[in-house]
């Protein structure tokens, strides 16, 4: 993943869904060569999804400013973006 200049590997994370609100929570380590970071993605879920999700089943979800953010480096926005569940 490349943020600026910055280029980062994924190292690990977890994503809550709300189904109720329709609101997506992700955290996310993420490691460059020379820092570990934490990846804060907050967003609203475009449309209505229901429980439970099936694995391979997606959606798309607006990632909001200024709550989605990188170590609190950068602030960030993700509009219309397509998540899977892989597990």
């Amino acid at each position: 993943m490349t943020v600026g200049s910055d280029t980062m590997t994924i190292d690990s994370g977890r994503g809550i869904v709300n189904f109720h609100s329709g609101r997506m929570l992700l955290k996310v380590t993420v490691k460059s060569t020379t820092e570990t970071m934490h990846l804060i993605l907050y967003g609203k879920i475009n449309g209505h999804i229901s429980a439970p999700l099936s694995v391979g089943a997606s959606f798309t979800v607006d990632f909001l400013k200024p709550q989605s953010k990188l170590a609190g480096k950068y602030i960030l926005e993700f509009p219309g973006t397509t998540v899977t569940r892989n597990s």
